[in-house]
C-alpha cells in the first residue's frame, strides 16, 4: 500500500534520499523537476541553475 496523497513525508527521510544521490541521480532529479514542477522549457539553463542551487542548499 502506496502512502496517501497529501500527507507529509519525513524531511529527515527526504534530505537522507536526496544526500544518497549520485551525481547522475542529482542531475536527473532537478531535469525532472525543471519539466514537471517548474514546466520550464528544456533550453532554461537559468531555471537548471535555480534549482542546481537549490538542490546545493538542501546538502549543506
Amino acid at each position: 500500500m502506496g502512502r496517501e496523497r497529501g500527507k507529509d513525508v519525513d524531511l529527515d527521510a527526504l534530505l537522507d534520499a536526496l544526500k544518497s544521490l549520485s551525481p547522475e541521480g542529482r542531475r536527473s532529479l532537478i531535469i525532472w523537476l525543471r519539466d514537471r514542477a517548474m514546466q520550464a522549457p528544456p533550453d532554461d539553463g537559468h531555471a537548471m541553475a535555480r534549482l542546481a542551487d537549490l538542490l546545493e542548499m538542501l546538502l549543506q
